[in-house]
C-alpha cells in the first residue's frame, strides 16, 4: 500500500543510505511530499506553483537525501497538500540504497 509505506532499519544494516522519494498528487495546486526518519520530518520536496487556487494539475514531484541511518531506525513518507478533499494521491513511495564505501 503505497500510502503506508514504512521501512525498518535491519541488523546488520546501519550506514548511509541514497533515499529517492515522492509521489503524485492528482487535482492539486500546492503538493507537499515530506520524508520522516523515526517520526520527525527530515526533507520535504514541494511544487509551489499556481497561487490562483486552480485544483485542475496533475503534480508529480520527488526528491532524494542522503541518510545516515541505525539498526532499528524507520523512513516513513507523508503527502500534504493545500486542496480540498477532490486530490487523489497516486504513486506515492520512496526506495533506497545503502552506500557503501561512503564515510
Amino acid at each position: 500500500d503505497a500510502t503506508n509505506s514504512k521501512f525498518v532499519v535491519p541488523s546488520g544494516g546501519a550506514g548511509k543510505y541514497l533515499i529517492i522519494y515522492g509521489g503524485q498528487l492528482n487535482n492539486s495546486n500546492r503538493p507537499d511530499f515530506i520524508l520522516y526518519k523515526n517520526g520527525v520530518g527530515v526533507s520535504q520536496t514541494f511544487l509551489r506553483g499556481d497561487n490562483s487556487g486552480s485544483t485542475s494539475d496533475d503534480n508529480s514531484i520527488r526528491g532524494s537525501v542522503i541518510l545516515d541511518l541505525a539498526v532499528a531506525d524507520y523512513l516513513e513518507i507523508y503527502a500534504r497538500t493545500n486542496t480540498a478533499s477532490s486530490t487523489t494521491i497516486a504513486n506515492v513511495g520512496f526506495s533506497g540504497m545503502k552506500l557503501i564505501g561512503v564515510e
